[in-house]
C-alpha cells in the first residue's frame, strides 16, 4: 500500500473521537489511529505514573538522609506534580501532549536531575529510590516516545542524558565505572526502542485507516454499480414507452416489462433477492443456461429474433451468473429495440469443445445500424450492466461493431462448478 508523507508529522493534530476510552471496560483499543494514541497514552501513564507510585515508600528516607531535605522535597514534589499533570492532562485529551508541553516536561526533568548532586546523599544516588532522579528521567524519556518532532525528540534525550551524567559522574566514587554506563545504555536503549515502537504502531494505525476508508469506498463504489445494475434497464423500458409512435403490442409488451423491473428495483431497494422476484428457479442451485436465455428472448416478441441453442443445452450455470447473463440480455435487447433498427437478432449458444464440456460461448448478433466503439462512449448499459457485471462474475465479454454493419457481442464464460478461464471483460 503507497503512502504519502505523514501530515501529521510536525504536529499533534490527532482529534480523538467521543469515546476514545470506551474500550476499556472490555477488550483492547480499537485498530485506529485515535486507538494507536490511547495505546501510547497508556504507556506514558503507565510510565509516570508507576515510577512515582515506586519512589513514594523512599520518600521518608531521602528526606532524613538528604544533605538539602528542603530542596529534595521541593524537587521530589515538582516531579510528582509533573507526572500527575502530565498522566492527567493525557488522559483528558485521549492523545499525548503537545510537543511544546512534553519541553516544559523535559526542561523540568533535567532542573531535577541537576540538582540530585545537592540533595540526594552520595551513597544513595545509585541503586536506591532515595535517589530517585534517573527513575524519575527514565520516566520521562518513556512518555517523550510520543513526541511528533524527531528533532525535538533528539535534543530533548540528549538533554536528559547530559544532565545524567553530570548527576552519576557525582556519585563515581561509590559506584563502578560499569554500572553508570549501564544506567546511561538503559536510558539510551529505552528511549530508542520506546519512540521506534510508536512511530511503528503509529504506521500501522494509519495503514488500518487507510485500508479502512480504501473498503469503504470500493463497497459504496459497489453499491452504486449494482444500482446502476438495478435500475438500468427499468428506466430504459420506461424511455421507450414515451415513445408516441409505439404499436399497441409493442407497447403492451412494454408494459408487462415495466412492471416486472419495477417489482425488480422495489426488491433490490429491499434486499430482495432476485430469485423471489422469478418463481419456478432454483436460486440454490446450478441454472440451464439456454432457460434463461430462451425466456427471457420471448419477452421481446415484438423482435425478429432467430434462437439457435441446440448446441448448449447442456449447459448449467451458477444462479449469480445466470441472473448477469439475464440483465446483459435483457440491456443488449432493449439496445437493439431503441437503437438499432435491426431487422433480425441472432442469440446463439455453444458449449465448449471437451466433453463434458467445461465452458459456454453465447453470441448475440444484430444487423442494425451499429456504430464505432472507439469513438462512441459506452453508457450505463453495455459499460455496467453488460461489461461491468458480467465481468465481476468471471464471464469475459467482446463487443464488435461497425457503423452499417451490425453488432455483435460474444459472452464467454465457465459451466457450473468450473472456474472461469478469463474473469474479466474486454472491449
Amino acid at each position: 500500500m503507497s503512502r504519502g508523507p505523514d501530515p501529521r508529522g510536525a504536529s499533534e493534530d490527532v482529534t480523538p473521537g467521543p469515546r476514545t476510552w470506551s474500550w476499556l471496560g472490555g477488550g483492547g483499543p480499537p485498530t485506529t489511529v485515535a486507538g494507536a494514541e490511547s495505546a501510547v497514552v497508556l504507556l506514558v501513564i503507565g510510565a509516570r505514573l508507576g515510577t512515582l507510585v515506586q519512589a513514594l515508600p523512599s520518600l521518608p528516607g531521602g528526606v532524613s538522609s538528604s544533605p538539602a531535605a528542603a530542596g529534595y522535597v521541593a524537587c521530589w514534589a515538582a516531579a510528582a506534580a509533573a507526572s500527575i499533570t502530565v498522566s492527567v492532562a493525557s488522559y483528558r485529551r485521549g492523545r499525548a501532549l503537545s510537543d511544546a508541553a512534553q519541553v516544559a516536561d523535559i526542561a523540568l526533568a533535567v532542573v531535577i536531575v541537576l540538582l540530585g548532586p545537592w540533595t540526594v546523599s552520595v551513597e544513595d544516588r545509585i541503586g536506591s529510590w532515595e535517589g530517585f532522579q534517573p527513575g524519575y528521567a527514565l520516566s520521562v524519556v518513556l512518555s517523550m516516545i510520543a513526541m511528533r518532532s524527531s528533532g525535538v525528540w533528539v535534543a530533548g534525550l540528549s538533554a536528559l542524558v547530559a544532565a545524567e551524567v553530570v548527576y552519576l559522574a557525582s556519585a563515581s566514587d561509590t559506584a563502578s565505572a560499569t554500572t553508570i554506563v549501564g544506567n546511561l545504555f538503559t536510558v539510551i536503549v529505552l528511549g530508542l526502542v520506546g519512540r521506534g515502537s510508536v512511530q511503528y504502531l503509529r504506521r500501522v494505525a494509519d495503514d488500518a485507516d487507510e485500508a479502512r476508508a480504501q473498503a469503504s469506498e470500493l463497497a459504496r463504489l459497489r453499491e452504486e454499480q449494482r444500482a446502476q445494475v438495478a435500475i438500468h434497464n427499468g428506466a430504459a423500458v420506461m424511455h421507450l414507452l414515451g415513445d408516441p409512435s409505439l404499436d399497441d403490442t409493442t407497447r403492451d409488451r412494454l408494459l408487462e416489462q415495466a412492471q416486472y423491473e419495477a417489482t425488480r428495483m422495489r426488491a433490490y431497494l429491499r434486499g430482495v433477492p432476485r430469485s423471489h422476484l422469478d418463481p419456478g428457479t432454483d436460486a440454490s442451485g446450478p441454472r440451464p443456461l439456454a432457460d434463461v436465455v430462451s425466456r427471457r428472448c420471448r419477452e421481446f416478441d415484438d423482435l425478429v429474433i432467430e434462437l439457435a441453442l441446440d448446441l448448449g443445452q447442456g449447459v448449467l450455470v451458477d444462479p449469480a451468473v445466470a441472473e448477469a447473463v439475464d440483465n446483459a440480455l435483457t440491456s443488449l435487447l432493449l439496445n437493439v429495440r431503441a437503437h438499432s433498427g435491426a431487422r433480425l437478432v441472432v442469440v446463439h449458444l455453444d458449449a465448449g469443445d471437451e466433453f463434458p464440456p467445461t465452458g459456454w460461448v453465447l453470441t448475440v448478433h444484430d444487423d442494425g445500424r451499429g456504430f464505432d466503439p472507439t469513438a462512441v462512449e459506452l453508457g450505463v448499459g453495455l459499460r455496467e450492466v453488460v461489461h461491468g457485471e458480467l465481468g465481476r462474475h468471471g464471464v469475459d465479454v467482446r463487443l464488435e461493431s461497425t457503423s452499417g454493419g451490425g453488432t455483435t457481442v460474444t459472452m464467454t464464460g465457465a459451466v457450473a462448478g468450473f472456474p472461469a478461464a478469463g474473469g474479466g471483460s474486454t472491449r
